[in-house]
């Protein structure tokens, strides 16, 4: 496997607070303790606990022309959360959805160049990535985040250490390896641009689906195109549309210019297909072991 792109050119903690009034003990220890640290790193660092849903949105907005001048921010989202209804909003019993939440973060991270990490303590947020797509821009380099509860001891006993491993070695993905991987998960966006070019690949371009592709491609192009149905056509056309979905090299720089906005990737379409091509073989290999005919059983 490739290795993945781990430099996050950050210059800068954004801690996103809004908890309960009992709960607020955790935010005030955390931040008591990485704020000096960060202070004699000439790390800028900021907290901001919103009122409302739309408060949370103004200032994300107000991130995004502080990029613009450049800002590199790692935002912190110390809230609670829910897989099915989003993001919470203490101060006004609101939550904000994960798809709402993406589109607020995108343009942050179009704003600095694909160099937004994102922290989240919000118990299922990494259910955020339900909400991105490849066919537009991601909305952040790096989420590290749980899949489900996790609980304030854990990020307060870590968070500190993972920031200042990530401001001391400048690699995100050691931190989080070192500090955050026991409660939470990492969403990487070169990672996730890589599987979906391989699933597209060995679903839509290769093996049995390639074929099936060409197949309802040659049926389309001879009706519309008003064709003879004969040898000849077929022919003709299965060449061409086996040239027209043969995966190349524009294909990957094409989604690395877009999805992650042009940020230089550790892999070229060679490493996709090496993967496509053992993912096939480990489905052909699982295939043969379900057709094999099972050993027939002891007579009593």
């Amino acid at each position: 496997m490739f290795q993945l792109s781990a430099h996050l050119g950050v210059n800068s903690v954004v801690w996103i607070h809004s908890l309960g009034a009992a709960e607020k003990g955790f935010t005030e220890r955390a931040i008591d303790d990485l704020q000096p640290f960060l202070m004699r790193a000439g790390v800028y660092f900021e907290s901001f606990e919103p009122a409302t849903a739309a408060d949370l949105q103004n200032y994300l907005d107000q991130i995004v022309h502080r990029a613009a001048n450049g800002r590199r921010p790692i935002i912190h989202f110390d809230t609670h959360g829910s897989a099915v209804e989003g993001q919470y909003v203490a101060g006004s019993n609101q939550y904000v959805s994960w798809a709402e939440l993406v589109a607020w973060l995108r343009p942050i991270n179009i704003a600095t160049g694909n160099n937004l990490g994102i922290v989240s303590a919000a118990c299922c947020s990494m259910h955020i990535y339900k909400d991105i797509s490849v066919e537009k821009e991601c909305p952040f380099f790096v989420l590290i985040a749980p899949t489900e509860a996790v609980s304030f001891g854990f990020i307060e006993r870590n968070a500190v250490k993972f920031y200042e491993e990530v401001f001391t070695g400048s690699d995100i993905t050691a931190a989080y390896n070192k500090h955050l991987q026991e409660k939470l998960t990492l969403f990487h966006c070169e990672r996730a641009l890589f599987v979906a070019l391989g699933r597209y690949i060995r679903d839509h371009c290769v093996g049995r689906g390639g074929s099936e592709r060409r197949e309802r491609l040659l049926t389309k192009a001879i009706s519309e195109r008003g064709l003879p149905n004969n040898r000849n056509t077929r022919r003709s056309i299965r060449k061409q549309v086996k040239k027209m979905i043969r995966p190349t090299q524009a294909l990957v720089d094409r989604y690395v210019k877009s999805f992650l906005i042009g940020k230089n990737v550790a892999f070229a379409l060679a490493d996709v297909m090496k993967e496509v091509r053992a993912s096939i073989a480990r489905g052909d290999r699982l295939a043969r072991t379900r057709a094999k005919p099972k050993p027939p059983g002891r007579s009593p």
